[in-house]
């Protein structure tokens, strides 16, 4: 059951590589707004995913440090109120592969999400649901599929344009096992699933994001929490 858990943290990309960051810098643009312009700033777009992330066990527990290579696309809509307050928000529609390195396991993740907020010249913040659908299958284990709801809070300093610090919380709640074999996950306190994340996000000819995930899930009567390092780089 522990081991099976621990699969199911492979499906989850990290709540940091959600957010739109660069169409987020190119709307946050600040100044006064013609009188020629709608108030609201609205945009289409869109984005690869590719993420290398590992993942340490809390100690005591069986399963081994894991290795995953992610990779996918992003898109939707973003928009941003021109005039104070500066209201802000984006849709996302995303699907991604998760392959384990040091498994040879395949995962899918797929989700959809609406997140609103308020963003500013140094800060941002934004809320919203995210329902998701995941599933995955090794060469010695398979997770059947299943479908939650999770809710994003996620907080950005902007101390530089090239430089943000964001900072994500993300609690979420199974909805319904897809697979008749999958057992209901039992609540972590008041949730089955709890995600934070912690990253630096550079702005260059490569955009790099680097950032530290802590995740806990509750699976029957057994709980594990795993944490580790991730990388993302984007064109």
């Amino acid at each position: 059951m522990t081991v099976a858990l621990a699969l199911a943290l492979l499906l989850t990309p990290p709540g940091f590589a959600q957010d739109p960051d660069e169409g987020n810098r190119a709307l946050s643009e600040s100044g006064p707004r013609p009188m020629s312009e709608p108030p609201w700033k609205v945009e289409p777009y869109w984005e690869p995913v590719s993420e290398l992330r590992s993942l340490f066990p809390v100690q005591g527990s069986s399963f081994p440090v894991t290795v995953q290579l992610v990779g996918g696309v992003s898109g939707g809509l973003r928009y941003r109120y021109r005039d104070g307050p500066h209201w802000y928000g984006y849709s996302r529609l995303a699907g991604t592969i998760t392959y384990s390195i040091t498994h040879g396991g395949l995962g899918l993740d797929g989700r959809v999400g609406s997140f609103f907020g308020f963003d500013d010249d140094l800060f941002r913040v934004t809320t919203g649901p995210d329902f998701f659908i995941n599933l995955y299958s090794g060469s010695d284990y398979t997770l059947p599929a299943y479908s939650g709801l999770g809710w994003d809070l996620r907080g950005t300093i902007k101390p530089l344009r090239e430089l943000w610090v964001i900072a994500n919380i993300t609690p979420a709640w199974m909805i319904t096992p897809l697979g008749s074999s999958t057992s209901r996950i039992a609540d972590l306190g008041p949730f089955h699933e709890m995600e934070m994340g912690l990253s630096v996000f550079y702005f260059g000819q490569f955009h790099f994001q680097v950032g530290w995930l802590w995740t806990w899930k509750a699976y029957s009567a057994t709980q594990v929490f795993m944490h580790g390092p991730v990388i993302s780089v984007r064109m």
